[in-house]
């Protein structure tokens, strides 16, 4: 998981992006609220990975014609 959830010092969570550095935006008091916006923030951020791993094999000329969409490429 690229993302985790945190306790922040005072009691409250958040998402982190390392040991010390966590996103303001994501700071909440329910725990299980901070672990599903981490649990979404790392799917986002390895969907745009992927994303560009199939644009690099389209460009690379390795995909079919039966490669259109990144779904069915994944699947």
């Amino acid at each position: 998981m690229k993302y985790k959830h945190i306790q922040l010092n005072d009691g409250t969570y958040a998402v982190s992006a390392g040991r010390k550095k966590y996103f303001t935006s994501t700071i909440t008091n329910v725990e299980d609220e901070a672990k599903r916006s981490a649990y979404q923030m790392s799917a986002q951020w390895y969907y745009t990975q992927a994303e560009k791993m199939f644009d690099d094999a389209k460009n690379d000329g390795v995909l079919t014609e039966y490669d259109d969409h990144l779904g069915d490429w994944l699947c």
